[in-house]
């Protein structure tokens, strides 16, 4: 379940800034960039955490103006491996998908970005590029959102979730290895409502791939 949240809010993040430095670096003042219109389709997968569990494949969508966009991220078939319910509610992921929006309050394109798309190599343009921003999302009975940023030389963000029987709290780092994105993310959960409860876990440094 903890696993679920934290691949598809770094999928979501990810993507955001993906698809929006892909357009903003064909305009590079920002003026320009403001008026931009996009509109962006495409597939995802994403690995199996284990052995032990599948894959699961999807696509996502963004689009928006200028530094506000929204996404979406559907996973068909991704519920029925959520069998968490409360009062005949699935709680963690549904069929309507993960839904979110967001803003870019900052974007500066640098040679390193430049460099990349001419080279057609979209996830290095992204990690050379520097922005920060702020963004919400909901899936299925939770809520949920942070900030984000990217200094050309690391990517953190922070994000939180309140669901229907456990709210979330915490931080994350994004890297390049290799072919893959590594999300690496420490956090507490806690039962809904109660962040002053006895029973908060912590999760240190779980690591996840794109």
């Amino acid at each position: 379940m903890e696993k679920k949240y934290i691949i598809l809010i770094a999928l979501a993040l990810t993507i955001s800034t993906l698809a929006i430095i892909d357009y903003s670096t064909g305009a590079v003042e920002m003026l320009i960039f403001e008026q931009m219109d996009y509109n962006y389709t495409h597939d995802v997968w994403l690995p199996p955490l284990s052995e032990d569990t599948g894959s699961i494949a999807g696509y996502y969508h963004i689009d928006g103006k200028g530094k506000n966009f929204n996404f979406k991220i559907m996973l068909p078939g991704a519920e029925l491996f959520d069998l968490h319910e409360i009062n005949g509610t699935q709680v963690c992921y549904d069929k309507n998908g993960l839904s979110g929006n967001g803003t870019l309050t900052h974007v500066q394109v640098t040679y390193d970005t430049l460099a990349a798309l001419s080279a057609k190599d979209l996830k290095k343009a992204m990690f050379g590029t520097e922005f920060s921003g702020v963004y919400n999302m909901t899936c299925a009975a939770w809520t949920g959102g942070g900030n984000f940023s990217n200094n050309g030389k690391s990517f953190n963000g922070n994000f939180f979730i309140v669901g229907a029987a456990t709210d979330f709290e915490g931080n994350f780092t994004v890297s390049l290895e290799g072919d893959r994105i590594k999300i690496v993310s420490t956090y507490i959960l806690y039962p809904h409502g109660q962040p002053n409860s006895n029973n908060i876990q912590k999760v240190v440094d779980k690591v996840s791939y794109m």
